[in-house]
């Protein structure tokens, strides 16, 4: 059996959104990635697999090589779709976690998921297909969704330039009435040349000749193989409760921290350990800090670029990924107390003299009263009508406003698939600031259907002054609430936000 540590790069780029697979292309991508997952951890008990994304907020890894198929198929769920896929920094990334791999007795091999263009050239590709060679890494490459005339021939170099041994491969997907992942199930990407893991094969195998709906969960039979069945299901609850232990003590945290109580110690440190546990694995904490210093033992690997500014980009792009936090609504600084941000709301409200006493009373007023918290005043409501307007597509815009005395932003009103921008406009009144979100569908010069989400904050300058501070103060923890905004529209009158406006944003 092959003893691997696998690290497979998602693209979730905007042309993710596209729905010329199955039931789209992310989605599509998501099920091919499970399925192999699936097959990798059950081909050999040691090998681990990991992954990371290549667009959205820059390549971020979601997980290290594990070999936990729960912890690695939790990680899936939710992710940001936008932006273009960055390839060669996604590859870099993936070969250092490699790098620091636990066993190092462990093959290599990066699996690619390239659904959108390629925009490097081909001598940029085949430098890389070069050191990955160098470091004997095998690489896999899905080549699926965008159909440029170039994008087949630059992956046809990079493979050219990593392959030895033809233990590298390529798989050329058109869009079809079959499942990606049913496309895959008899390549070599799937099967590890034949060394799948037979039991997760067999139930692959089963599902795609059903036309891949099976009803179980994974697309795993019990019948077939109930081990495998049982392990997924209990390591993923078992993720699922770890998460949401962690969330728990983040939240009792921030509790005493608000209540000026000092935290203790057993307390902080399960915190800590947690947090560490599902941001910033010691490996990749090596890698970062490696990247940056520029040392690191050699163990037979060569190092993946000579140039120290692309090390301290990818280190960037690594530390970034091992920041993000558990909660979306993590409470941050109050903003009131920042007295050159206080300045620079006041100067882009329209009508509004920082120097008028009846100004500084209100803002003496909102610091006593500690009600610009940024992040702590979006209900669920808001989140939940966000996703299925993101997802779902069963509204096609929001309105949020904030209701000042339970001091929470709540949904106003939403419009449905049949309503479009100018239903919006109108429902905005013209004494009072609102927020919006407007989900704008349009069709591309080259025939490409896309959706772009605008942010609009709406301060008409007919409104009250303690208004306008309160929702420009408490915009940045909205924002940070609703992941997937594409562009964001300040407005004080119809003119600012109308739809010839929205339309060149979007080009």
């Amino acid at each position: 059996m092959v003893l691997e540590a696998t690290m497979i790069c998602i693209d979730n780029s905007e042309w993710m959104r596209n729905g010329d697979y199955i039931p789209s292309r992310f989605q599509a991508q998501s099920d091919a990635v499970n399925l192999i997952c699936g097959a990798k951890t059950q081909a050999n008990p040691e090998n681990t697999v990991g992954i990371l994304t290549m667009a959205g907020k820059g390549v971020r890894v979601l997980a290290t090589p594990t070999s936990d198929l729960g912890k690695i198929l939790a990680c899936m769920h939710g992710l940001e779709m936008g932006g273009e896929a960055n390839i060669a920094a996604g590859i870099q990334v993936a070969q250092l976690a490699l790098k620091h791999r636990q066993n190092k007795h462990q093959q290599q091999r990066i699996i690619i998921f390239a659904g959108s263009p390629v925009k490097y050239d081909k001598k940029a590709l085949e430098t890389i297909g070069k050191k990955l060679k160098k470091n004997s890494v095998a690489l896999d490459i899905v080549d699926f969704g965008e159909e440029d005339d170039d994008k087949p021939e630059k992956l046809e170099a990079l493979l050219a330039a990593v392959n030895a041994n033809d233990s590298s491969h390529i798989v050329h997907v058109p869009s079809s009435a079959n499942a990606l992942s049913d496309v895959l199930i008899s390549t070599p990407v799937f099967t590890g040349d034949g060394e799948g893991g037979s039991g997760f094969v067999a139930a692959a195998a089963a599902a795609a000749a059903s036309g891949g709906d099976t009803g179980f969960d994974f697309g795993v039979d019990p019948n077939i193989d109930p081990e495998l069945a049982l392990a997924l299901r209990v390591s993923l609850e078992e993720e699922r409760a770890r998460q949401e232990a962690a969330a728990k003590r983040a939240a009792e945290e921030t509790s005493r921290q608000e209540k000026g109580e000092e935290p203790s110690s057993n307390a902080e440190d399960a915190t800590m350990e947690e947090h560490v546990n599902v941001t910033a694995p010691e490996d990749i904490k090596k890698v970062t800090e490696e990247m940056v210093s520029g040392s690191g033992h050699s163990g037979g690997d060569v190092e993946m670029s000579e140039a120290s500014a692309e090390d301290q980009e990818l280190a960037l792009a690594l530390q970034m990924s091992m920041q993000e936090g558990t909660s979306d609504q993590s409470v941050a600084s109050k903003v009131l107390e920042d007295q050159a941000f206080v300045a620079s709301v006041l100067a882009s409200l329209p009508g509004v003299d920082p120097n008028d006493p009846s100004v500084k009373d209100l803002i003496a007023s909102l610091q006593s009263q500690s009600e610009a918290t940024t992040g702590m005043w979006v209900t669920d409501e808001c989140k939940n009508s966000f996703h299925e307007m993101k997802w779902k597509k069963v509204h096609r815009y929001i309105v949020f406003k904030i209701d000042e005395g339970s001091k929470l932003v709540t949904v106003d009103k939403v419009g449905g698939p049949g309503e479009g921008y100018d239903e919006l406009a109108a429902s905005l009144p013209t004494d009072d600031c609102r927020y919006a979100v407007f989900d704008f569908d349009f069709v591309t010069v080259d025939n490409c259907r896309k959706s772009k989400i605008f942010f609009i904050a709406w301060s008409p300058t007919a409104s009250r002054i303690r208004a306008k501070m309160l929702y420009a103060t408490s915009k940045d923890g909205l924002r940070r609430v609703l992941d997937g905004i594409h562009y964001e529209v300040q407005a004080t009158d119809p003119t600012e936000m109308g739809f010839d406006v929205i339309k060149d944003r979007a080009k």
